[in-house]
């Protein structure tokens, strides 16, 4: 005797057993609590190291910019993990926080002001180019993103239908 095994992808269009789903989010909530407990705050950059500023210190010189991103789907990476109840899972937010896990960056339970993936993400920590009023030599910011900064997400697991040159010109315009 024997037996086949066949893995059946499950959509979202398949209706979700009230059950399961109730006792998935109870553990998802017992597992942020215990996360949050052991949450340390990230290093602060030390002195002459650039730190992550968010947005909104962004937005005051880059006012069009700022407008293009809010409609686009990374400033709603955050809300995402909100309302799946994720804002406290490790897999999750090291994605949809901004300098997540870096120096001067954003930790689990330590992300104010850093939620999403906002401009840092692709261009750097800012706090140089900010305290230079944009006018540091060289630029203290990424002008180009790298493929490789999208596939620190956008990869196999959580986006396989990644392509770098259509996802560039929705992040872009």
């Amino acid at each position: 005797s024997y037996f086949t095994n066949t893995l059946v992808a499950l959509r979202r269009a398949i209706p979700r057993d009230k059950t399961i789903g109730s006792s998935m989010k109870s553990l998802d909530r017992a597992i942020a609590a215990v996360n949050l407990r052991q949450a340390e705050p990230p290093p602060p950059a030390e002195a002459g190291r650039a730190a992550y500023v968010g947005d909104k210190a962004c937005a005051s010189c880059h006012k069009p910019e700022m407008a293009f991103w809010k409609r686009t789907v990374h400033a709603n990476a955050w809300r995402t993990l909100v309302v799946g109840g994720k804002a406290a899972d490790l897999d999750c937010v090291s994605c949809h926080a901004t300098g997540f896990g870096e120096v001067g960056g954003s930790s689990l339970g330590h992300t104010k002001g850093l939620e999403s993936v906002q401009c840092e993400v692709c261009h750097g920590p800012g706090s140089q180019h900010v305290k230079a009023e944009g006018l540091e030599d060289p630029p203290a910011v990424r002008l180009e993103t790298a493929e490789s900064t999208c596939k620190r997400c956008h990869n196999e697991k959580h986006s396989d239908t990644f392509d770098y040159v259509a996802y560039l010109r929705d992040i872009l315009g």
